[in-house]
């Protein structure tokens, strides 16, 4: 059979699995890694609706709260639904680049992002690390489709994930730069 075909059956099985596998954790589990601070994260974006100034609270992470809030209504679980969804994207993209650089099992990609030990865990908390993780991927993938803009607009929100993105935005210019991209 055509491993491009192989595939294209295996990748979506893989990811409902993986989606059902760490859902199902995320329910049986009672507790959270990352201590007080996956909690707080949680409270700032369950309560972001009726404190609307938490929406903008830098140790909340803004894009964090914007884009987890709704999920927040729904609890502690709400947010872990949140995070899944969000290493799986994550995890999607990576698979993407791998294929745009013709990396031979392309597929296993998606493994080596969902079960690195530490990643694995943060899926089931209020962390920001795993939308970081995607914001970053999101915006390699969209430089390497020479999507300059997109790219440029997408690791512009890397500081609103996580404060350690602006280390990143010089690279990212650099990149534009030696694409001669000077718009982005």
């Amino acid at each position: 059979m055509n491993t491009y075909l192989s595939e294209r059956y295996l990748v979506p099985v893989l990811f409902l699995a993986l989606f059902l596998m760490l859902f199902i954790l995320g329910y049986l589990s009672e507790g959270s890694f990352g201590g007080a601070d996956s909690y707080v994260h949680f409270r700032i974006s369950r309560y972001a609706f009726k404190y609307p100034e938490l929406f903008l609270d830098h140790w909340g992470k803004p894009l964090f709260t914007i884009l987890s809030a709704p999920f927040s209504q729904f609890g502690y679980s709400g947010i872990k639904v949140f995070n899944i969804l969000a290493g799986l994207l994550t995890a999607f993209y990576s698979y993407k680049i791998a294929i745009e650089l013709k990396l031979r099992n392309a597929y296993l990609v998606i493994f080596f992002v969902s079960f690195t030990p530490i990643y694995l865990i943060i899926h089931l908390t209020g962390l920001t690390e795993i939308l970081f993780s995607l914001v970053l991927v999101l915006s390699v993938y969209l430089l390497i489709k020479e999507r300059h803009i997109a790219a440029a607009i997408m690791v512009s929100l890397l500081p609103f994930a996580r404060a350690e993105g602006l280390i990143l935005l010089p690279i990212f210019m650099l990149a534009f730069l030696l694409d001669r991209k000077l718009r982005a």
